[in-house]
This record gives structure tokens, sequence and C-alpha cells, in this order.
């Protein structure tokens, strides 16, 4: 049976990571982490970029892509994105 791992991790709308968790950063490899697309393909990102973009505030969306852990293998994680805030308080 497979072993599934919780991991939290909050990003702003360009992906810079305001909190991870450490089990997160320890899969990883990283003891810190600056940006996702550090550890994510550039495919994959623009998939995230794209959910991210259709997510309005208060919703959440489930999405898969793959993240580098911290022997450089690329695995598959699902992710529910919630979007929290008015993302255009200006409009």
């Amino acid at each position: 049976m497979e072993k599934f791992n919780r991991y939290y991790l909050s990003i702003d709308d360009d992906f810079n990571i305001i909190h991870a968790s450490r089990d997160f950063l320890e899969y990883t490899g990283k003891e810190k982490l600056s940006n996702l697309s550090k550890v994510v393909p550039d495919h994959d990102m623009t998939n995230l970029r794209n959910v991210l973009f259709v997510t309005e505030p208060g919703e959440s969306s489930l999405i898969c892509f793959r993240i580098r852990n911290l022997h450089g293998e690329l695995s598959w994680i699902a992710s529910t994105v919630e979007t929290i805030g008015d993302r255009h308080p200006d409009a």
C-alpha cells in the first residue's frame, strides 16, 4: 500500500514561497526555498499558473503536477489550490 504525505505550502501570485512546512522542505532536500519554480518543471509551472489564474478568491481547485525531490527525481503530487483575498483590489 502506498503511503501518502501531506505538506503545507503558502505562495503568492508569483509563486514566491511565503511559508513551507518543514516536511515539504525535507522532501525537496532544501533548507530554504524562495520560489516554487526551483522544484517544479517549467511545463508544470505553466499549468499551475493557469489554474491559479482561473481560481477565484474563496474557490479551490485540485491539480496534479511534478515536483523534484531531494534525490533530484520527479514525483507526482496532487495539490488543492486555494485563492485567498481579493486579487484585483483596484478594479
